[in-house]
């Protein structure tokens, strides 16, 4: 699995070879120090495995220590040897460190290589000639030293630990041990050294190096960090040392240091980001997330890392998501891209994404909260539908003007007309016929415009509701009253068919006076002259049931279909009895058939709990 690649500013310039590696030891990263110590260029290394340039002697003990180092999360002083593109090969030592995420999973390897080529030549060289490793040793830059535990003290030092520590060789033997290392590190070194002090001759037997990393003091009384590659030995005198040689090692520990700091902003600046910030696999696992998940969906960075995301993801959302990580999948980015996440408390967040795929194994993901834009986006999809009801209902009403006030004012305008221009040949009687079809006109424009008011007020949510007890009776009346006058013009006979007694509704007395105007308005225009129309009323539980009968010529089923329909009947008349009845609780129906008549029953409470009027 691919990992992603550390900063390595300021890296190219640092003069030891710096590698960085994923969890599996393939390499990422190789600065210029690692092209100058093997011959082997960036592109040349960078995508291949650490192991494929550890000579074959020293394979098998890197495939044991590569585990060990991932383990520990620290290697030191590891010793190897590299090729080299000449077919020659380096002697270094490796000193490293592990980058893990907050689940405690390897993000990366950061390996630094020292060149121990001249230490091991010096080491090889002690063996076949005393004289020639002392000389080699006044002449390299490391300090080589050995110091006497049963003495406590240096009995040689190379010429180097002037360059090294400021310090003559005359010097540095004559300084008290404890004044040369920093007291930071003093207490451990010490204890080591009793330690060995306490050991026998007989149980030094050419030990390994041990690599041991402290500060020591130099002249000027500043620290310097110093990496010490010591083993065991017995003088001539049986005596037991510590053969050591020391290396400046100050700017790999300033690299070092720099790198850390890099890696810590990296961390603080994944941690303080505003957006969601993750990184996932190609299985769809959250495996590292920043705070702003906790901070926005609720939920712990624990609970819901190495969680397949899919199960946050709202079930509407499922296709589309899975649309989009199909498409990451083939390597494409996914810009611009929105879904809703579970949070804690059961709710759902808006998010907007941009994802990328990293070497078909990662994806790194942003995604910022647009839980807010998508309500106002919601506020304004509101509004904009509302002024398009608006706008239709402004269209509706003047289609019902230019319809319904047309043939009134038709009967209007003919007859007053005809007045106007034969009124001294029109006799009484012809007289008295004209004004009652102007009364009648008059009236039904008059209806008209209180059933447009009412309709615009209804519309605009302005309408008064106010429920209250009445009797059925005593409100009929007052409308029959109105549309008295125009049955009888026709000579039809309107009939009540009820029990005795006055009978109690609860509804907007303006609202019922409305349905039944409408109702019976319709039934004495539908109804032929001499005709017949049937009031009636009967409880039927705690509903009141009137029904409006007539004999007209009735309607077809696409009619009645047609009928509560807004703008596809004739008028508001119907539209108005449908909306008045059911916001008093009731309901509206219609029998008819074509050449029998129609029937006319609405239903409304007939009392409100608690409420009863007396007779």
């Amino acid at each position: 699995m691919a990992r992603p690649i550390f900063p390595t500013d300021g890296l190219d310039n640092l003069p030891l070879a710096y590698q960085q590696l994923d969890r599996d030891g393939e390499i990422l990263y190789v600065n210029n120090a690692w092209t100058d110590l093997t011959g082997f260029s960036f592109y040349e290394t960078v995508g291949e495995n650490a192991s494929a340039f550890i000579t074959p002697d020293y394979a098998d003990a890197f495939s044991v220590s590569f585990p060990e180092f991932l383990n520990k999360g620290v290697i030191n002083n590891f010793h190897i040897t590299l090729k080299k593109r000449g077919g020659e090969s380096v002697h270094v030592s490796v000193t490293g460190n592990v980058v893990r995420d907050e689940s405690g999973k390897i993000q990366s390897a950061h390996c630094l290589f020292h060149n121990i080529e001249d230490l091991i030549k010096a080491e090889n060289s002690r063996d076949a000639s005393r004289e020639k490793y002392r000389l080699l040793a006044e002449n390299i830059r490391d300090v080589i030293w050995i110091f006497n535990i049963n003495k406590r003290k240096l009995t040689y030092i190379s010429p180097s630990v002037f360059s090294l520590r400021g310090l003559t060789v005359e010097e540095a033997l004559a300084e008290p041990f404890e004044e040369s290392i920093d007291p930071i590190f003093l207490k451990a070194i010490s204890n080591q050294i009793w330690i060995l002090s306490t050991r026998k001759c007989g149980t030094i037997n050419h030990e390994e190096f041990k690599v041991t990393e402290f500060r020591q003091r130099r002249k000027d009384g500043s620290y310097i960090w110093i990496e010490a590659t010591t083993r065991l030995q017995t003088n001539q005198e049986g005596e037991i040392e510590v053969l050591g040689v020391t290396r400046n090692i100050q700017k790999r520990k300033e690299a070092e240091l720099e790198l850390k700091t890099k890696t810590d902003q990296i961390e603080n600046f994944f941690d303080l980001a505003a957006d969601m910030l993750t990184i996932s696999d190609f299985n769809g696992r959250l495996l590292k997330l920043n705070k702003a998940w906790s901070k926005i969906l609720g939920f712990t960075i624990k609970e819901i890392t190495n969680k397949p995301f899919m199960e946050l993801v709202h079930p509407d959302d499922h296709d589309i998501t899975l649309e989009a990580f199909s498409k990451i999948l083939k390597g494409e980015p996914v810009q611009k891209f929105e879904n809703r996440y579970l949070t804690k408390d059961g709710s759902y967040k808006w998010l907007h994404w941009q994802s990328v795929p990293y070497k078909n194994s990662l994806v790194f993901s942003a995604a910022r909260d647009i839980s807010d834009r998508k309500t106002y986006e919601l506020e304004l999809q509101s509004i904009a539908e509302e002024r398009k009801k608006i706008n239709e209902d402004k269209d509706k009403f003047i289609s019902i003007l230019a319809h319904d006030l047309r043939n009134p004012f038709n009967t209007l305008l003919g007859f007053s007309q005809i007045l106007l221009e034969q009124r001294k040949e029109i006799d009484d009687s012809e007289l008295e016929s004209m004004l009652k079809l102007i009364h009648k006109a008059s009236h039904q424009t008059y209806n008209l415009l209180e059933d447009l008011l009412m309709w615009y007020k209804n519309q605009a949510n302005k309408l008064p509701f106010e429920p209250e007890l009445f009797f059925f009776e005593e409100q009929c009346e007052n409308v029959m009253a109105s549309i008295h006058a125009h049955a009888e013009s026709k000579d039809i006979r309107i009939q009540c068919k009820k029990d005795k007694g006055k009978h109690e509704i609860f509804a907007d007395i303006n609202m019922f006076k409305t349905i039944v105007r409408n109702l019976f308005t319709n039934a004495v225009k539908f109804t032929p002259d001499g005709g017949t129309i049937e009031l009636s009323f009967k409880r039927a539980g705690d509903m009141a049931e009137i029904s409006v009968k007539d004999n007209g010529k009735g309607m077809t089923e696409e009619q009645i279909a047609n009928l509560w329909i807004q703008g596809k009947n004739t008028g508001l008349g119907m539209f108005l009895c449908k909306e008045f009845a059911e916001r008093n609780g009731g309901t509206i129906k219609v029998k008819s058939s074509p050449g029998v008549g129609s029937i006319f029953t609405f239903t409304l409470p007939t009392r409100r709990s608690g409420v009863h009027m007396s007779a």
